[in-house]
């Protein structure tokens, strides 16, 4: 199991398995006027089950640049949406030249780091092999058989070598599946979290499915699930003014044991 502290970009890697242990569960105390407070803001989204909890209810032009600011995310990195700019790279079948929003470049510029420290290892580029054994648009979870996979991997993809990058533009010469999975949805999470302090709310809890990011003066307690008995926990970390993630492979894992740890 992997568990992710840092400032900032908040999911390194995907994240289902965190788990609130309030203070009942687990002996910690916490900010019982926070604890009580019960104002939550609940939505699905890319994919993935949001809960905002603040002091005071959100107000409904709070709710809709949120929710607006998401969909303008979506439409542009999601590589399950049709519609989305990632889709549009994926199904030129010659390449082409595919300008981005700025927000691009803390993503983009993460990822040439990455790609660099571990040589080539995290590849953003990865979202076609993701497709190869079945996390693909339709969820079907079903990996190509071993022929099926030498077949269509006889030329892999690079980050590098297939994508020249100017600034917040990218230029392909064949198709490419982009999937920022690994840092993307962390990276919503600070979006939204941004959102909010500028609405001068700055005490609150942004859950994106187990990407969490907590902004307050009080110690917020997440436990870290046990991989074999999710009822369990394994430890518990007090946050805050901070994020957190985590993966295992316990979840969202398919086939012979298939896992996507990207």
């Amino acid at each position: 199991m992997l568990l992710l502290m840092q400032e900032g970009f908040t999911g390194f890697t995907s994240a289902k398995n965190l788990k609130h242990f309030r203070a009942q569960k687990n002996g910690i105390t916490m900010d019982e006027s926070f604890e009580n407070s019960n104002s939550l803001f609940v939505f699905d989204a890319i994919g993935t089950h949001w809960e905002i909890e603040t002091f005071e209810p959100l107000n409904d032009i709070v709710k809709k640049k949120i929710l607006d600011r998401i969909e303008i995310f979506d439409k542009t990195y999601s590589r399950f949406r049709t519609d989305s700019l990632v889709s549009k790279i994926a199904s030129a079948s010659n390449g082409g030249s595919f300008d981005f929003p700025e927000d691009c470049l803390p993503i983009f510029e993460l990822y040439d780091k990455l790609y660099s420290l571990t040589s080539g290892a995290v590849d953003p580029l990865v979202g076609r092999r993701l497709e190869q054994l079945g996390y693909d648009k339709n969820y079907s979870l079903k990996p190509l058989d071993e022929v099926e996979l030498i077949e269509d991997d006889h030329e892999s993809l690079c980050w590098i070598k297939d994508v020249a990058r100017d600034y917040q533009t990218l230029v392909t010469k064949r198709p490419v599946v982009i999937d920022i999975g690994a840092a993307g949805k962390g990276y919503l999470v600070d979006i939204v979290s941004e959102i909010l302090l500028r609405e001068q709310i700055p005490e609150f809890i942004v859950d994106a499915g187990g990407d969490i990011r907590h902004s307050g003066n009080w110690k917020y307690p997440i436990g870290m699930e046990h991989p074999n008995k999710p009822e369990h926990a394994i430890g518990v970390v007090d946050l805050q003014d901070n994020a957190i993630c985590a993966s295992a492979s316990n979840r969202r894992a398919w086939g012979d044991g298939i896992h996507p740890y990207h």
